[in-house]
């Protein structure tokens, strides 16, 4: 009998050579802890591209909805694109300087994008966006940018060869426990108090600490925080799920304490 490496793989004999069984944990690793990718939009009739998906590279943000937040000009190709077809993807890949390219993590996120227009919903969106992205705040006054939320559908992950699987949307897609008003409380307690805490955080995760630079925790969720630290932004992942704010506290203290 021929070994599995050596059988040619199709789509009738896939399933019985999957053995990838930590997709949907790879696949949300990666959703948390990424800030920009490729977004790639349907271009519209008037573009010289119609037809074609467009790619364009994009900041994002998970929001308390559990879905990804892009801030985007009226004028840009992929706004205009969007209005007549709210399809999209957005694809996330390693970067680090010595990885092999093809055998490196992607993912694959597909959806509608959908302009955010509740004014509460909004300015919750607005405020997580700017904490993450200061400086994007002043393109308010310019080019009538707005933000759009990637309603999740679908998702692909790869972490090489033979390790590749679908991800359902609800596995990606999972709203914040916390409210605004406790998420802003736990985010200025820690920025206040426990700057110490927060540089032990990032050294825990192979982060360089430099002098002077200051680090700023810019959000919570069940799962962990958000730091920004040198103009970069760090996801620090809770060992176990927060369901209230008192679970967070435990996970932040046990985290200074290790």
């Amino acid at each position: 009998m021929m070994e599995s490496s050596q059988v040619k793989i199709t789509d009738e004999n896939m399933k019985q050579h999957n053995r990838y069984s930590s997709g949907d944990v790879d696949a949300q690793n990666i959703y948390l802890t990424n800030f920009a990718g490729e977004l790639s939009t349907i271009s519209r009739e008037e573009s010289k591209s119609a037809g074609y998906p467009m790619g364009s590279v994009a900041p994002f943000v998970i929001d308390h909805t559990g879905c990804p937040v892009v801030y985007t000009a009226a004028v840009a190709e992929r706004t205009k694109n969007i209005l007549e077809n709210p399809k999209a993807s957005l694809f996330m890949r390693e970067v680090n300087r010595n990885h092999r390219i093809e055998t490196g993590w992607r993912l694959g996120v597909m959806g509608d994008l959908v302009e955010i227009t509740d004014q509460a919903d909004l300015m919750r969106v607005r405020n997580h966006y700017f904490r993450h992205y200061p400086r994007a705040k002043m393109y308010e006054n310019f080019h009538e940018f707005k933000f759009y939320r990637l309603d999740v559908k679908i998702a692909r992950v790869i972490l090489g060869f033979g390790r590749i699987a679908w991800v359902e949307a609800d596995v990606l897609k999972r709203a914040s426990v916390f409210d605004e008003e406790t998420e802003l409380k736990i985010i200025e307690h820690m920025n206040k108090d426990h700057i110490e805490a927060m540089e032990k955080y990032l050294t825990q995760n192979s982060i360089k600490l430099q002098l002077g630079v200051v680090p700023e925790m810019v959000a919570v969720n069940q799962f962990g925080v958000t730091i920004s630290y040198h103009n970069r932004l760090h996801f620090i992942a809770f060992e176990e799920e927060a369901l209230d704010a008192k679970m967070a506290r435990v996970q932040l203290v046990k985290m200074a304490k290790a």
